[in-house]
C-alpha cells in the first residue's frame, strides 16, 4: 500500500508534501550550551541592574553601596517610607524595561517560531541572541559611563526587537523536539535544558553578586556587566557556528509569508474544538505561571534590600544561588517522581512547592528571625520548576511534528504577553501594597498558583492515563 500524503495546496513543492527534512546534529549536546552562556550572561546582569537602579534612585550615584553592611542600617521603622518610595519607583522602572522588551517581541515571536518550521531553527535561535548582546552592550555603556537610566530603555527594546529570551528558549525547545523521541525521553531533555537555566542563574547571579560586594561600586557593576557581554557574544558565534540545522531550507521555500504565522492561528483555533481544549487550558496555565516567575524576581530583589532586610549584594547572591538549584531539583524531580507520578501529578506538585514559597517568603518579615525564613522560602520551593518544562512537553504531544515551531512560538507569544501584563499588575501591586502590608503581593502569587494547580487538574480528569488528543495534521494553512 502507497504511503498516505498530507493535503497540501497547488503551491506547495512537491517533495514538501512527504515532509519536512530533519538533518541529525553534530552531536548530542546541541542548543544547551547557548542557553546555558546567554543564561549567564543575562541571570549575572539582571540582579545587578536591579540593584544599580534602586541605588541610582536612593543615592543619585552608586558610590554610597556598603557591600559588607548592606543596603541600608538601623532598625525597621514602619513610618518611615523612604526606602519604601523608593522601592516603588524602581519597581515602575523595572516595568518600563520589561515592557521595551516584551511588547515587540510578541510581534517576532510570532514570525521566527512559524519561520522555523519552514526555513530552519537557527533563525529563532541566533536572532535573539544578538538581540540579547546588544542589550548587554547597552547595559553596560549605562553603568560605565554613569548615564541616565532612560538609556536603558532603547537596549531593552532592540533586545525585544530581536526576539527577546521568549523567542530563544522557543527555538532552543523546538530545535529539541526535532532531536527527541515523543515521551519521557523528551520531557526529560526539555528538563535539562531547563536546568541549564537553573545552572546559569546559580552562576551568574552569585559570581555577580560576589563580584559587586567584593569589587564594591562603581567597578562591581562595571565589569561583570563587560564580562556578561562577552558571554552572549561567545553564544552567538556558537549559534552561528556550531550547530547543525536541523530543518534546513528547501529550494523553492519561501523564507516568509503570512501563511506562516497562521501556524499558530491554526492551533488556537483547533485548541477550541471538543476534545482540544486541554491544550487551551494549559496555554493558560502556562501564561499564568509565567507572569509570577518574571516578576518575582525583581520584586524579591527590591524587598530584601531595603529595610527591614537590608541585605548586602553577596547575601542576596547566596539566596538566589540557592532559589536557582531548584532547576536542578526540578530535573532531579522529574526523573524521580515520574516512575510514581503522571506528568499531571507531578505539575501540582510543583504548584504546591511554589505556593508554600511564597507564603513563607510573605510572612518571614513578621518572623523573629526574617533572614532564615527568607531562605527557607527557597527549600519549600525546591521544585517550583517542574511544571513549565512539563506543560510544554505534555503540549508537544498533542501536536503533530510539523507543527512543533508553530507551537513553540505560541509558547513564546504567550511568554511574552505574560511579562506585557502581568508585570506592570504585579509590579503595581508591590508598589501600592508596600506601604500596608508588603508580604501582600507573595501570597497573591501562592493564591495564583492554586489555581494553577486547580486547572491542570480538571485537565487531568478529563484525560485517559498515557494519552493525549493529538491536532490534526493540516499542512495546507502553512504553504
Amino acid at each position: 500500500m502507497a504511503p498516505r500524503r498530507d493535503k497540501v495546496s497547488s503551491s506547495t513543492p512537491l517533495l514538501d508534501d512527504l515532509g519536512p527534512v530533519k538533518v541529525k546534529p553534530y552531536c548530542p549536546v546541541t542548543v544547551e550550551p547557548i542557553l546555558l552562556f546567554v543564561g549567564i550572561g543575562i541571570m549575572m546582569a539582571n540582579p545587578l541592574q536591579q540593584q544599580y537602579i534602586y541605588y541610582s534612585l536612593g543615592n543619585g550615584t552608586t558610590s554610597a553601596h556598603n557591600s559588607s553592611g548592606g543596603a541600608c542600617g538601623g532598625d525597621y521603622n514602619s513610618s518611615d517610607s523612604g526606602g519604601q518610595a523608593i522601592q516603588a519607583e524602581a519597581s515602575h522602572w523595572l516595568t518600563y524595561i520589561s515592557l521595551c522588551s516584551s511588547l515587540p517581541s510578541l510581534l517576532i515571536a510570532a514570525i521566527l517560531g512559524p519561520m522555523s518550521d519552514k526555513v530552519g531553527r537557527k533563525v529563532a535561535i541566533v536572532t535573539p541572541v544578538a538581540g540579547a548582546l546588544a542589550m548587554s552592550v547597552c547595559s553596560a555603556l549605562v553603568v560605565y559611563l554613569n548615564l541616565p537610566l532612560q538609556v536603558l530603555l532603547p537596549g531593552a527594546l532592540l533586545y525585544g526587537m530581536l526576539g527577546s529570551s521568549t523567542t530563544l528558549y522557543g527555538g532552543c525547545f523546538a530545535y529539541l523536539t526535532d532531536v527527541t523521541e515523543p515521551g519521557n525521553p523528551r520531557a526529560f531533555r526539555m528538563a535539562i535544558l531547563e536546568s541549564c537555566l537553573g545552572i546559569a542563574a546559580v552562576v551568574g547571579v552569585l559570581s555577580g553578586n560576589l563580584w559587586l560586594s567584593i569589587l564594591g561600586a562603581p567597578l562591581g557593576f562595571q565589569e561583570p556587566f563587560w564580562f556578561a557581554a562577552g558571554l552572549v557574544a561567545f553564544s552567538l558565534l556558537y549559534g552561528i557556528f556550531g550547530i547543525k540545522e536541523t530543518r534546513p531550507k528547501r529550494r523553492g521555500q519561501k523564507a516568509f509569508s503570512l501563511a506562516s504565522v497562521s501556524g499558530m492561528v491554526h492551533l488556537v483555533r483547533h485548541s477550541f474544538k471538543t476534545g482540544q481544549w486541554k491544550l487551551a487550558v494549559i496555554l493558560f496555565v502556562f501564561f499564568l505561571n509565567s507572569g509570577i516567575y518574571i516578576t518575582s524576581s525583581g520584586i524579591i530583589t527590591l524587598t530584601v534590600i531595603a529595610p527591614p532586610y537590608c541585605w548586602s549584594s553577596d547575601l542576596l547572591g547566596y539566596f538566589y544561588t540557592a532559589a536557582c538549584a531548584g532547576f536542578v531539583v526540578g530535573v532531579v524531580g522529574i526523573k524521580l517522581l515520574g516512575k510514581c507520578l503522571s506528568s499531571y501529578g507531578m505539575m501540582h506538585v510543583g504548584f504546591l512547592s511554589g505556593a508554600a514559597g511564597m507564603v513563607i517568603e510573605a510572612l518571614a518579615v513578621y518572623t523573629p528571625n526574617r533572614d532564615v525564613s527568607f531562605y527557607l522560602a527557597t527549600a519549600a520551593a525546591c521544585v517550583q520548576t517542574m511544571p513549565a518544562p512539563l506543560m510544554k512537553a505534555t503540549m508537544s504531544k498533542m501536536v503533530p511534528q510539523s507543527q512543533q515551531g508553530s507551537l513553540f512560538a505560541l509558547i513564546a507569544c504567550i511568554e511574552s504577553l505574560a511579562g506585557v501584563i502581568f508585570v506592570p499588575v504585579w509590579n503595581t501591586v508591590f508598589g501600592v501594597t508596600v506601604f500596608i502590608l508588603p508580604g501582600l503581593v507573595f501570597l497573591c502569587f501562592a493564591g495564583a498558583l492554586l489555581v494553577q494547580s486547580a486547572l491542570i487538574g480538571v485537565v487531568q480528569c478529563h484525560t485517559g492515563p498515557n494519552t493525549y488528543d493529538v491536532l490534526e495534521d493540516e499542512n495546507d494553512h502553512i504553504n
